[in-house]
């Protein structure tokens, strides 16, 4: 998969083709950069998916960035921050909730996706709940 950093695009735009190749994996954007294995803070995330890319703070550079499987999360990190000055963060479905990936970045974008896509199945509703007063 290819992602086009250009000035005009939203950030939504961006989100929303990362997404339909990793599933159970999301980026957000942030106007501030975090150590690597270290989480952001929630307010400098940016929520308005509608932002183009021109109107980020941290915008320098257009171009094409390639997104590999086998591609780190951390590296993934790196490589968006460097070669556009945007700091994203990959977050992983975790039941109805998304969570940084800051203890994971070590791992590839396949690995992080395939848990969160088996911790999904996992989780997933059975046929109720176990009475476990019925058991002899």
């Amino acid at each position: 998969m290819y992602l086009t950093f250009d000035p005009e695009e939203t950030i939504g735009h961006i989100q929303d083709a990362f997404h339909a190749d990793f599933p159970y994996l999301k980026i957000a954007f942030f106007t501030k950069n975090h150590a690597e294995s270290e989480g952001n803070v929630a307010k400098f995330m940016i929520s308005d998916r509608a932002v183009k890319l021109a109107d980020m703070p941290n915008f320098k550079h257009d171009g094409t960035i390639k997104v590999e499987k086998n591609l780190t999360a951390g590296k993934f990190e790196s490589q968006v921050l460097s070669q556009t000055g945007l700091t994203v963060q990959v977050f992983k479905k975790s039941g109805n909730q998304w969570l940084e990936t800051t203890h994971s970045d070590h791992l590839t974008l396949a690995e992080i996706n395939e848990k969160a896509r088996e911790y999904a199945e996992y989780q997933s509703p059975s046929d109720g709940p176990v009475d476990y007063r019925d058991m002899d």
